[in-house]
């Protein structure tokens, strides 16, 4: 029998002020919901149960605890001020959304929610009725929006696989809320799950109705996770579909953090914002104590993956992956509605999904490339003097092949060495093969000192440069390598940007 709330709540008799829900008890007839009185804590931690474990260190936070029904949960939540939901964060686990939560966590303006139990719980709890499941977990969502501070503009939620099978009921609560749905090549998230497995992997964790019948017996635990995960891409794919939903490919980050992700947000970053943010890609992404920071390991995962977990890939995961593929980086769809040429739009939509930042700008006359300068690892573009489109990806390959960390240092004309320009042709090149450009837009006749037709027969036949040093920097790999990997070779870019 469903648990029936009552309706509408009427305002809670007692005070919630200070007191934050922190688990709901899924066993019983009914949910019941446990809080505990934190006070002024932030969740800065990457996971919500770590803030609440650490706080629950202190006798006073154990001592100063209460259990209430989910009517009293929905009555608190009317009794004080909230921000709004900024955006929403999906994914498919072991993909980067701590490293994206932890960095808006470092925001004191914004409200960073990583995994909360009890949203995971209502999410999918059999006991209430959908009616009933939205109005708790709209409930939660304004309690943990509550201002600590003062200071609290906007709150970000990254959800759990739970709440993925649930996107669309997510959605349907809050229609207007961004959501991205981060994912990742998913031989290396099965790698990941089989190295050190997480609680969707194990049976009966997730409700056998969200993921239907296997397609084969499952004979082992490696399978049974293997089969988890392909209905996990399933409905990423479905949810990317989604209005207002942006997909986000793990090899953007962190740089699609502040040119990406945040715009969609509506947050607005300034220096100090931007700087505090990349704070967090110096530590451990999990455990922030860890002094090691975020460090792209897709070769090292590809390298352990076996025969198997290759043969269940290819088998059930391809039409979802490449779906979640196509949305991140399709040059048909995407187009930047804020430059007049087409061409133009399609290109920087496309840098600014793989984590490039460009803007329109006014731009002088002294630039090596007209209408094109870089601004603290940005571009900016005046349409009014740009003369060849095609620089645009010259000179976006030049910051894809600069190291992270020298990235943000690149302004003006960029005094580059004959290996730096040989890896950011090889790159524009790539780059105009994936968007569908004619690369005749790339090496125009009056650009590389007259040597463009020699590019264009070049790269035409297959006689390809600079693959070595693309591969050196983790972009690409080379014909034998790439069949050890099992996957394309160059001009296919296993990444976008140099880590």
């Amino acid at each position: 029998m469903k648990h029936r709330m009552s309706a509408p709540a009427t305002k809670s008799e007692r005070s919630f002020e200070g007191w934050v829900p922190v688990h709901v008890f899924r066993s019983g007839p009914q949910p019941q919901v446990l809080w505990s009185r934190l006070g002024a804590t932030r969740f800065t931690d990457s996971f919500f149960t770590q803030t609440v474990t650490t706080a629950l260190q202190s006798p006073l936070f154990r001592f100063l605890q209460r259990t209430t029904s989910l009517d009293e949960l929905v009555a608190a939540s009317e009794c004080e001020p909230a921000v709004e939901p900024a955006g929403f964060i999906f994914h498919v686990s072991r993909c980067g959304s701590t490293l994206v939560s932890q960095m808006f966590a470092r925001l004191p303006r914004i409200i960073a929610i990583s995994e909360a139990q009890p949203l995971m719980a209502v999410s999918d709890d059999p006991r209430l009725s959908d009616g009933d499941r939205a109005r708790a977990f709209r409930a939660l969502i304004r309690l943990y929006g509550r201002k600590v501070t003062g200071g609290e503009t906007a709150s970000v939620f990254k959800f759990g696989l739970r709440e993925l099978f649930q996107w669309r009921k997510v959605t349907e609560i809050f229609p207007h809320v961004p959501r991205i749905v981060l994912h990742r090549d998913p031989i290396e998230v099965l790698v990941s799950n089989f190295a050190q497995p997480s609680e969707a992997t194990l049976p009966g964790n997730l409700p056998p109705e969200v993921l239907g019948a296997p397609p084969r017996p499952l004979a082992t635990l490696e399978d049974y996770a293997a089969f988890v995960f392909s209905r996990v891409y399933a409905h990423a794919a479905d949810a990317a579909r989604a209005a207002r939903t942006l997909a986000v490919d793990y090899t953007s980050l962190p740089d699609a953090v502040e040119s990406l992700i945040a715009p969609h947000f509506g947050i607005t970053l300034d220096e100090n914002d931007r700087a505090a943010m990349r704070g967090a890609t110096r530590l451990h992404v999990k455990y922030a104590e860890r002094p090691a920071g975020f460090v792209p390991d897709s070769q090292e995962k590809q390298e352990a993956a076996e025969p198997s977990t290759r043969a269940w890939v290819a088998n059930h995961f391809q039409e979802s992956w490449a779906s979640l593929r196509a949305m991140s980086q399709s040059p048909g769809t995407a187009i930047a509605e804020e430059f007049r040429e087409p061409l133009v739009g399609r290109m920087v939509a496309f840098l600014r999904s793989i984590g490039i930042a460009v803007n329109r700008a006014a731009v002088g006359d002294d630039t090596i490339l007209p209408g094109i300068a870089l601004v603290q690892g940005s571009i900016h573009i005046d349409e009014t003097r740009l003369l060849y489109p095609g620089d645009i990806l010259h000179e976006a390959g030049h910051l894809a092949v600069t190291p992270a960390a020298s990235r943000p240092a690149c302004n003006g004309n960029l005094a580059v060495g004959g290996g730096e320009e040989m890896g950011a042709i090889a790159w524009s090149y790539a780059a105009a093969l994936h968007l569908g450009i004619d690369p005749a837009i790339v090496f125009h006749p009056n650009g590389y000192r007259s040597g463009s037709d020699s590019l264009l027969e070049n790269f035409g036949a297959g006689r390809y440069l600079a693959v070595p040093l693309l591969q050196w920097m983790g972009l690409a790999f080379d014909d034998t390598r790439a069949a050890e990997m099992g996957c394309k070779p160059y001009p296919h870019m296993i990444r976008w940007l140099r880590p």
